[in-house]
């Protein structure tokens, strides 16, 4: 398995991009590339379409069986996974024109969050590899330690077009991916339980990111599902509990033991 933090390559970098308006960063979107060259594709804007992202993940070996300098130094990768940091945080990419989520929709989508490419052919023929996995796992981790709880969205879940028009990526759920965050947790050192504490902004409704409950390992093992009270809801874990208020979007825990 790839070693943790992955290969990160920043010599090349989208062409296309906007500022983010002033908006929060609140939700990463998974998407998939359905090709095999996708580094140049996005470096160059997607043949001249203004497209971009923020990372790529990419595997090797690829499925053109091609190989990469990394930094133009002559190691080559042949084997493993290496991330592309394409675009910078503070920028919004061109990567979900056609989408909406809770509100936000379009460009407004674009402002306020952050977009990765696992590089797949998506025909249900070509795999994820686990070390393209695994770097994900970890992206997604770092930028949560960054910008707190944020949630995962595929790309395929808000293509509001009629007919939809994306379906990726292909073959992954967004539990499949928050399995892959909680292997790269416990494979490098980012401790998010740690940096977000037991009060924190939830961006999002309701639901609170499975990898924050797994990694509250203070509480221990959980032990209920969620339960609904009026604008609250609890969940109850070995050694103590979740509240979420929506009133203020903010979740807190509890241990029996500070009680």
């Amino acid at each position: 398995m790839i070693s943790l933090p992955p290969t990160i390559i920043t010599s090349y970098k989208c062409e296309y991009y906007s500022t983010r308006n002033n908006q929060p960063i609140r939700v990463i979107t998974a998407h998939s590339t359905v090709g095999k060259n996708s580094l140049s594709y996005l470096a160059n804007g997607g043949n001249g379409r203004g497209v971009s992202i923020h990372c790529l993940i990419q595997k090797f070996p690829r499925a053109d069986r091609s190989i990469w300098l990394v930094e133009g130094k002559p190691e080559v990768m042949r084997v493993g996974a290496a991330i592309y940091r394409m675009l910078d945080d503070s920028l919004a990419a061109n990567h979900a024109g056609y989408s909406q989520w809770q509100g936000y929709r379009g460009a407004t989508f674009n402002d306020v969050s952050l977009g990765f490419e696992l590089e797949n052919l998506q025909d249900g023929r070509d795999p994820y590899t686990g070390d393209q996995l695994l770097a994900m796992g970890w992206l997604i981790n770092h930028w949560r330690s960054l910008y707190g709880p944020l949630p995962v969205v595929r790309h395929e879940d808000i293509d509001f077009r009629q007919p939809k028009e994306r379906y990726d990526p292909v073959g992954l759920t967004v539990d499949e991916i928050e399995n892959w965050c909680l292997r790269a947790m416990q494979q490098s050192s980012i401790d998010i339980w740690g940096l977000w504490g037991s009060n924190y902004l939830l961006m999002k409704n309701w639901t609170i990111p499975q990898c924050w409950y797994k990694r509250a390992r203070e509480l221990g093992a959980c032990m209920s599902n969620e339960t609904y009270i009026n604008d609250c809801s609890f969940q109850m874990f070995e050694r103590g509990f979740c509240v979420y208020y929506k009133a203020n979007s903010h979740a807190r825990a509890y241990l029996y033991s500070e009680i």
